[in-house]
């Protein structure tokens, strides 16, 4: 099933952006969590086997939810620390992205998130997480210089 070694550590941090067009000036406002300690979600329950690592310094939002439905799902909820691996996952790109998201799915049950839960945000990442799979890979490509 998998097994988490390490409690989520993170600080939230808001970032203020300055923004203009023509003569309008205006602020955006995000936030972001920052991992404050490394932690390791193996993918069995063997503390030996595989497993990934998410690094301290690796900034996350959480869980992308949509704002109409943060009255059900809030970002730092229960399902927090596998919303980290899930976001990891998808910034290093080293497996399938159908496989990081059933890397989620199955670390969210290991953490007790309710079942009506997990199934709803699996089914959210399999619906739009290409999104930003995909913007991920167009970064990775532009640094590149492909």
């Amino acid at each position: 099933m998998g097994v988490f070694a390490g409690p989520l550590d993170v600080r939230h941090i808001v970032i203020k952006t300055p923004k203009k067009f023509l003569f309008f000036k205006w602020t955006k406002v995000t936030s972001e969590w920052l991992v404050l300690k490394s932690f390791r979600y193996y993918l069995s329950d063997d503390l030996e086997g595989p497993y990934i690592e998410v690094k301290a310094g690796f900034r996350t939002d959480l869980a992308s939810i949509p704002k109409a439905f943060r009255g059900w799902v809030s970002p730092d909820g229960p399902h927090a620390q596998a919303a980290v691996v899930h976001d990891w996952l998808y910034i290093i790109q080293d497996r399938p992205r159908k496989e990081c998201d059933v890397i989620f799915k199955a670390a969210m049950k290991v953490i007790g998130v309710a079942k009506v839960k997990i199934k709803a945000m699996y089914r959210a990442v399999r619906a739009g997480g290409w999104v930003g799979w995909r913007r991920v890979q167009k970064r990775k490509a532009q640094l590149a210089g492909i």
